[in-house]
């Protein structure tokens, strides 16, 4: 199938999505599906491959692909990502690593790609990892950042934020939690080893 659903409005497309899901669960016919909608390929599919430039560049699971990306451009195409630069990292001998990341500061990472020091790495955090603090955490587990813009979505509210450096960020939060104030200070989080190391491709 390419791109059945793409001109269809939101909800008819939700509708026809989940009768294509038990359609292929029912028949059990394998089924190559194109789409560039990245919430329909995860809705529908056992394993995605990503392709960039006729090329598949990345082939797995949906959760996989999404939490464990294997480069910088897999998990900017797959969801929402913020990046930020890594100069050095040190291998903390569990599956993950100290990163020296955004303006000095020392994170703790995810590598489950194995990378190794002197490979070109950035850290990926998705957005609905984040969290937002008053107060400074931990040492690597917090980041100041002074908040520029919210944007009601419902369920959701998505805030725009600033580093010290300038380097923009998101945060998805829930809809239902109350609102900073806008241009205020504060300190961005993280779920317990939320960043993820990964190639700088």
């Amino acid at each position: 199938m390419d791109e059945p659903l793409g001109a269809l409005d939101k909800n008819l497309r939700l509708e026809l999505q989940a009768e294509i899901h038990h359609l292929q669960r029912r028949t059990g016919v394998p089924t190559l599906y194109v789409t560039h909608d990245q919430e329909e390929a995860l809705y529908l599919s056992h394993r995605i491959a990503l392709c960039n430039l006729g090329r598949i560049v990345a082939l797995g699971t949906p959760e996989a692909l999404y939490r464990e990306p294997p480069n910088r451009w897999a998990a900017q195409f797959l969801g929402d990502a913020n990046v930020l630069p890594v100069s050095a990292w040190r291998d903390l001998g569990d599956g993950t690593v100290a990163a020296d990341s955004s303006g000095g500061a020392v994170l703790r990472a995810r590598n489950p790609h194995g990378l190794r020091n002197g490979s070109r790495a950035v850290l990926i955090l998705r957005p609905e990892d984040c969290r937002l603090y008053e107060q400074p955490q931990a040492a690597g587990a917090s980041l100041p950042v002074r908040l520029e813009h919210r944007h009601f979505l419902g369920a959701r509210q998505r805030l725009e934020l600033r580093l010290a450096d300038g380097q923009a960020l998101q945060a998805s939060l829930s809809g239902s939690l109350p609102a900073p104030a806008a241009d205020s200070p504060l300190h961005l989080g993280w779920s317990e080893l939320a960043p993820l190391l990964v190639e700088d491709l």
